[in-house]
């Protein structure tokens, strides 16, 4: 028909016309992957002219703070530590979410009559660990074990 901005026919019938318009600027395309340590990723528009700006959000698994948003998949190159993330876009963008595990130090203090052992020195979110008491001889049982020093936090009375 026509691509002017007006359009003038002589009516000789019932008439419904239909505007369809493009816009004259580049489109883009932008996905979030959810990466390690991460449950989902998202983004609050798939699909944006050239200037808009999305936001990127990751939904954490539990124990494992965010990392960042990198621009490969190696995550090798950190684009923002924020989360939720709001950029401009100019091309096409795929970020890649990552998050890092929380690791923990387990010790055992000295033990009175006896030795404790734990079975490992780190731990991550949600890992086992045991530990155990052996005493010096038969004379001797575990009466617990406690998070503290001064033996009046009992956390419990197991052992292992």
């Amino acid at each position: 028909m026509s691509s002017s901005l007006t359009y003038s026919t002589t009516a000789a019938a019932d008439l419904i016309l239909y505007a369809k318009a493009t816009i004259d600027a580049a489109i883009y395309n932008c996905a979030a992957v959810a990466g390690e340590n991460i449950a989902s990723a998202s983004v609050s528009d798939d699909s944006v002219v050239s200037g808009d700006s999305v936001t990127f959000t990751a939904q954490l698994n539990e124990g494992y703070p965010f990392d960042g948003w990198y621009s490969d998949s190696s995550y090798t190159t950190l684009v923002s530590t924020a989360n939720p993330y709001t950029t401009t876009i100019t091309s096409d963008t795929i970020l890649y979410a990552k998050a890092i595990k929380i690791s923990y130090s387990v010790r055992v203090g000295i033990a009175e009559h006896g030795t404790a052992t734990v079975s490992a020195n780190t731990a991550h979110y949600g890992d086992r660990v045991t530990f155990t008491f052996t005493p010096e001889d038969n004379t001797w049982e575990l009466y617990g074990w406690y998070s503290d020093e001064g033996f009046t936090q009992l956390v419990s009375e197991s052992n292992p």
